[in-house]
């Protein structure tokens, strides 16, 4: 898993937070070392990535590219 920081992907505009990693090592990452309760997690068809929502952000993981994306 790799940490990125204040990077843009350019397929989605949105910002990279972890590439690299499983959608097991995000929900690990984003609840115990970013201290962070995940209250759901649901396959968006549209765009075939997991939406994330914590309190405070909602977060996509994107399967193909093995990355987590940040609005």
């Amino acid at each position: 898993m790799r940490r990125w920081y204040s990077t843009t992907d350019g397929k989605t505009n949105m910002e990279i937070i972890y590439s690299e990693c499983s959608l097991n090592e995000v929900g690990y990452q984003l609840e115990v070392a970013d201290r962070l309760k995940v209250y759901d997690c649901v396959k968006n068809n549209n765009n075939g990535m997991y939406e994330i929502t914590t309190k405070t952000r909602t977060f996509y993981y994107d399967e193909d590219r093995r990355m987590l994306l940040g609005e």
